[in-house]
């Protein structure tokens, strides 16, 4: 297998799987890569974002293997994990997720943020819950507090 490091410049998802078009010598040699990842996780890189890839022993199948994030979670200490996404040019943050090694959960926008859930929501907990706003709206629903 040969590593290759490329330019994203467009993803193609017309077919059964998500692929990058990457320039790996140049303007004129784009290529196809399949992308692989984590079960579950999918996404779309701002072009012009740095891609390892490599080719298989079957010249058909070619796969990214990584990108060179740019943007990095500075306050990351041992043990914990970010999720972010970017601008469309992937020049900053937009929002992350950061899982915590203390057990805490953070979410974090540049904007207003909305969840959308289609079924109920319910939260347990064994001690208090606190929820701090400077304005509380229930719409279209009932608030129930035992």
């Amino acid at each position: 297998m040969t590593a290759t490091l490329g330019k994203t410049k467009d993803t193609d998802i017309s077919g059964d799987f998500r692929q990058f078009i990457i320039n790996c010598l140049g303007e004129n040699d784009q290529r196809k890569y399949f992308s692989i990842s984590t079960f579950g996780s999918d996404f779309n890189v701002p072009l012009e974002t740095k891609a390892l890839t490599i080719d298989s022993k079957n010249k058909d199948d070619k796969f990214v293997i990584g990108f060179l994030n740019l943007l990095k979670i500075d306050d990351l200490e041992p043990g914990e994990n970010a999720i972010f996404s970017t601008s469309e040019d992937g020049s900053e943050i937009k929002s992350k997720i950061v899982l915590r090694n203390t057990g805490d959960i953070e979410i974090e926008s540049t904007k207003d943020v909305n969840i959308t859930v289609t079924g109920d929501v319910n939260i347990t907990s064994d001690g208090n819950v606190n929820i701090t706003a400077t304005q509380l709206d229930v719409n279209s629903g009932n608030l129930t507090v035992d």
